[in-house]
């Protein structure tokens, strides 16, 4: 993952995508959620949606708050934590200042390339205003839990390890017996891993949806891989 915020289209490298994205032949709620805040001053609701021109949109519903300061609007993937105030994720896609108004919206982009990325990982949208302390991005006033319309695009299997071998000698970590992630090791390759886990390429790149390095072929020593889909 990256070690600042980045936008969706900046996280892909040149490859095409792994699955087609769906044909948006009408207007979809893709993900709803609500807001909340420590003091309850931020209220409303938050949706993705397809919009027009096929592109997409985040829109704000009756969205009410006590606060006069600027805030942007993010949404972040499930690695970070939406309840830290401290806004330092390690990958956002960001629309920038919000209005105040009770109805609102700001693009996503093409629907096409939004889409092909399958977004259910993008777990929580959060209201961000500005920080003093210099070691934090902002200061996160209001949080939603997204709930995605959309089922996957893939489904990945199980990760079974069939040992260290070429191009795969890294470490693996468990969560209740099941494998988690793997520590890239200097030598290692992406169809190295893949082979290790019974897994194919595109499998490993679609559970890594925010490497620094998009749906490159390229893999970095010390960088940590997911390899399970309720973890993507």
């Amino acid at each position: 993952m990256s070690s600042s915020p980045t936008s969706a289209s900046a996280s892909r490298q040149s490859r095409a995508p792994i699955d087609a994205a769906p044909t948006v032949t009408s207007p979809l709620t893709l993900a709803t959620g609500v807001w909340k805040s420590s003091d309850g001053g931020i209220t409303g609701g938050v949706s993705v949606v397809t919009a027009a021109e096929n592109n997409v949109e985040v829109r704000l519903d009756n969205f009410v708050t006590d606060t006069a300061a600027e805030a942007s609007l993010s949404l972040l993937d499930q690695s970070d934590d939406p309840t830290d105030a401290c806004y330092s994720p390690s990958f956002a896609i960001s629309t920038g200042d919000i209005s105040t108004a009770s109805q609102s919206s700001y693009s996503l982009g093409p629907a096409a390339s939004f889409l092909s990325d399958d977004p259910t990982f993008l777990a929580n949208a959060v209201l961000v205003a500005a920080s003093t302390d210099t070691s934090c991005a902002g200061t996160i006033i209001a949080t939603a839990t997204l709930t995605w319309a959309l089922p996957a695009s893939r489904t990945v299997a199980v990760a079974v390890d069939k040992g260290t071998g070429q191009g795969a000698t890294g470490k693996v970590t468990l969560s209740t017996g099941q494998i988690t992630s793997y520590d890239v090791a200097t030598g290692d390759t992406l169809d190295g891993i893949a082979e290790r886990f019974g897994l194919t390429n595109d499998d490993v790149l679609y559970l890594n949806p925010t490497r620094r390095t998009g749906n490159s072929d390229e893999v970095i020593a010390g960088e940590t891989l997911n390899l399970n889909q309720s973890h993507r």
